[in-house]
Parts: structure tokens; sequence; C-alpha cells
């Protein structure tokens, strides 16, 4: 008999500029959390959001800062 298989949830984490930023809120969805670190973090005012993908035990979102010109 083989022993039961146990599930380990997921983290959630976002990759922003090399950093990776812990989910402030599981409840939020990804386009929420960007909009909580705005807050912080003013650049993601206008970024994007990339993933998941899925890197061991972590669900990872790539958030992408778009340059923009001014004038």
């Amino acid at each position: 008999m083989t022993a039961p298989t146990k599930l380990k949830p997921l983290t959630r984490v976002f990759q922003w500029n090399g950093l990776e930023i812990p989910d402030p809120n599981a409840r939020l969805n990804p386009e929420e959390v960007l909009k909580v670190l705005g807050t912080v973090h003013p650049e993601l005012n206008n970024a994007s959001i990339e993933g998941p993908s899925f890197q061991g035990d972590k669900e990872v979102y790539t958030l992408c800062t778009r340059l923009g010109t001014k004038g």
C-alpha cells in the first residue's frame, strides 16, 4: 500500500525589477494586488501582469512596467 499524497499549497509571489514581493493579501486577485503595490511603488501604476508561472512551491506573477514618452 502506498502512502497518501499530501498536497502542499502554493505560495503566491510577485516579481518586479529583480525583487520578489510576497503576496500582501491572498484574497485579492492579481490585478487588485497590483493596485495595492502601486500605492507603495508608483512605477507599478501602469504595469501589466504576466503569469502565473510555477517554480517549485511558488506561483509567480511577473510585473512588467511600461515605459512611456512624455509629451
